[in-house]
């Protein structure tokens, strides 16, 4: 009797369950209010453009806003020791400047002038300086330089003064409506929505997995999605040699990177989050065969290290031309 009952309720259970995930999957606005990020990320220069000028220096955020008509610029934030908000990617100075210290040890005017040659993370090759412009900048000089521009702001050290001071800095030059910012760690993620809300959000590492597992459970239709951007790495970027020196995961990569694009980045959750206004922003990704992929996948934005790369690639697509206009 009792097994009879449990069956039955069972039955009763997915009898309704099923046709309302598959109606609020369909249909989102039924239940939630659509987002809106404001702003198209489809070209997002990722360290300003670090495949064609030195990462993270004025010259690479100018070269993208002016030269290649970038629609949003990445980069990362670090507090020196005298709490001044720089713009650089690494803790440490060794990679970038040969100097074995560390950002935070040391005040903004005994930082170390940029390589002159660096290498490109995501890319097989190193970037040469162009110019003379190697220095360490402000985020202040940032904002004041490109005032309209959106820009993606990731915080390396996830300290709560560098939360308070960026929230601070964002409000005080108006941006709010034209930053997203966050970290890969869902702690600092958590802690800059309690601490600013009004700001959005990009998903961390851990949501990047998360939520396709709640939209495949048919979850994700009844619950919130916070963040305001699903910003994702392409799994086959991290297939290169300098990632996976072992050759057992040469072999096994491209099956495990088939079934992570499989799962994080399958083409019916990427159109859902299309639905509910989150637009999906892979990174980062710097060959014509991947933004080929990215885009296909219907991904609405793409991090590069080579800007020109991709304004090349979308002018010359119409499709995705009129997909930004849209």
């Amino acid at each position: 009797m009792l097994e009879s009952l449990t069956l039955w309720v069972g039955i009763s259970f997915l009898a309704v369950y099923v046709p309302t995930c598959l109606v609020l999957t369909f249909f989102p606005r039924l239940l939630h209010k659509k987002k809106s990020l404001g702003f198209s990320p489809q070209l997002t220069a990722h360290r300003g453009g670090a495949g064609e000028r030195i990462e993270n220096t004025m010259a690479a955020f100018r070269w993208a806003c002016e030269d290649c008509h970038a629609d949003m610029l990445e980069l990362d934030v670090h507090l020196t020791k005298d709490k001044q908000i720089v713009v650089l990617h690494d803790a440490s100075l060794k990679r970038v400047a040969g100097i074995d210290a560390y950002v935070g040890d040391l005040n903004f005017n005994e930082l170390p002038l940029l390589n002159q040659n660096l290498p490109v993370t995501f890319a097989d090759c190193c970037c040469e300086a162009l110019c003379e412009d190697r220095e360490i900048p402000l985020l202040t000089d940032v904002l004041e330089a490109f005032p309209d521009m959106p820009i993606n702001v990731d915080l390396k050290d996830g300290s709560d003064e560098l939360i308070a001071k960026t929230a601070s800095l964002i409000h005080q030059y108006n941006r709010e409506k034209i930053t997203i910012w966050g970290s890969v760690r869902s702690d600092v993620l958590e802690r800059c929505y309690q601490h600013d809300p009004s700001i959005p959000l990009y998903a961390s590492k851990s949501r990047v997995y998360v939520y396709p597992l709640l939209f495949w459970t048919g979850l994700l239709a009844f619950l919130p999605i916070r963040e305001a951007a699903y910003e994702v790495a392409l799994p086959s970027i991290y297939l290169g040699r300098q990632f996976n020196p072992s050759l057992c995961l040469q072999a096994v990569g491209p099956f495990i990177a088939y079934l992570m694009e499989i799962y994080i980045l399958s083409p019916s959750f990427v159109s859902y989050l299309r639905r509910r206004g989150v637009p999906t922003v892979v990174w980062v990704l710097n060959s014509n065969d991947d933004y080929r992929r990215a885009f296909r996948l219907g991904a609405e934005g793409v991090h590069t290290d080579f800007p020109s790369r991709l304004r090349e690639f979308i002018s010359s697509d119409p499709n995705l031309q009129s997909q930004k206009k849209s």
